[in-house]
């Protein structure tokens, strides 16, 4: 699929070309590779994001999948056009690091995975 302006900008130099693990803090550089918890288990991010959670998707609203409008009433903000595009930006605010990885809420029992996935 095209990606969208917001995460071309994070696939400048997540998508597997450029180390990933390389954020600046001030003057320090931190490492973020490594494992996230993710669905099923581990994944590691190593240099290479293309296997992770698919960017530029459109929220359709089928059954397993919350409402556009649901999504942006519980924080996590959508794209394009027509408002309904899950990007990069969608679950991560490179502007705030509050909640790490410079997540938009709270992760803990997988909430931000529960605000889109919903569970039947």
């Amino acid at each position: 699929t095209t990606l969208a302006s917001v995460s071309l900008a994070c696939m400048s130099c997540h998508d597997g070309t450029v180390a990933v693990g390389s954020l600046a803090y001030g003057s320090q550089i931190g490492d973020f590779t490594g494992t996230h918890p993710g669905v099923g288990g581990a994944a590691d991010f190593g240099t290479d994001l293309s296997n992770d959670h698919p960017v530029s998707i459109t929220v359709t609203g089928d059954a397993n999948i919350a409402l556009a409008a649901d999504i942006v009433t519980a924080g996590l903000p959508l794209f394009g056009a027509l408002t309904d595009q899950i990007e990069c930006g969608s679950c991560h605010n490179v502007h705030d690091n509050t909640i790490t990885p410079f997540l938009r809420m709270s992760n803990a029992n997988s909430a931000i995975c529960t605000t889109c996935h919903l569970n039947h």
